[in-house]
């Protein structure tokens, strides 16, 4: 999940860029972590807003809810509630699986700033990881309004999902229930999300799809983390009825161990 930097260039924003590449990147190293969180406590007075932005990115790579909520407190507060600060905080909870205080976030951004396009497209992002699949559609017209000529990236899957919904494919609250399972066995394992995207499943089989979660862990303790959720999942006849097949999540290992060559995710 890439957070927004502004264009002005500050020391603390020059942290925010480093963060965004360790927060794509397959595994974050704690000695990186630490410097920059010293460094940044050492801008405290000259830019807290951007210090605790960037200390809140620091708790998420290290999986501390808390001291994530702490900072990004201050940094709204010091901001003056801006979108910009509404939007990283949104970024930050949905790496860590907070999905409802996220797609909040998301909200508070695109209405305090509702023609800014990188809020509105995080919006319409955390929209379909949350199961806001009509609301995501309709953000992807109102996006295609204010930039014509410059689609959406995620106007198709946002279609595909609402018109599944609106076909009775599955229901809205029963994926969101899936998704919190989901969620929920990704913060049991303290696992920081990297990536995720819904995908369309190739087959003969119409109106399904993979909810990928890209993690940073071997394919080993990927399968380890699908076993828990599957069990999970198949032990609720409401949810294998409502969406079932329909949709899917699954961890994706990202990193390769040592003997982790004859299983995957």
């Amino acid at each position: 999940m890439t957070y927004h930097v502004p264009a002005r260039a500050t020391k603390a924003f020059e942290f925010i860029e480093r963060l965004n590449a360790i927060t794509c990147a397959d595994e974050a190293n704690d000695f990186v972590l630490q410097g920059i969180k010293r460094e940044a406590q050492a801008l405290m007075a000259a830019d807290p807003v951007g210090a605790h932005t960037a200390l809140g990115m620091v708790a998420v790579l290290q999986g501390r809810i808390d001291d994530v909520r702490r900072h990004y407190c201050i940094a709204l507060q010091q901001s003056g509630h801006s979108a910009q600060a509404y939007r990283n905080y949104s970024a930050s909870l949905m790496n860590l699986g907070e999905m409802i205080e996220a797609f909040e976030a998301a909200r508070e951004a695109v209405r305090r700033a509702p023609d800014d396009g990188g809020a509105l497209r995080h919006l319409i992002k955390v929209a379909l990881g949350s199961a806001h699949f009509r609301e995501a559609r309709d953000h992807c017209d109102r996006w295609n309004t204010l930039f014509p000529g410059d689609p959406s990236p995620y106007e198709a899957p946002a279609k595909a999902l609402a018109g599944a919904v609106e076909r009775g494919v599955f229901r809205e609250e029963s994926v969101r229930k899936v998704l919190h399972i989901a969620h929920d066995v990704q913060r049991a394992a303290k696992v920081v999300l990297r990536v995720a995207r819904i995908v369309p499943v190739d087959g003969s089989e119409p109106d399904s799809f993979l909810y990928k979660l890209r993690i940073p862990l071997s394919p080993v303790h990927a399968v380890d983390l699908n076993e828990r959720l599957a069990h999970r999942i198949t032990s609720r006849p409401d949810l294998m009825a409502d969406p079932g097949t329909k949709f899917v999540p699954m961890f994706i290992g990202v990193r390769i161990d040592a003997g982790d060559s004859e299983r995957t995710a």
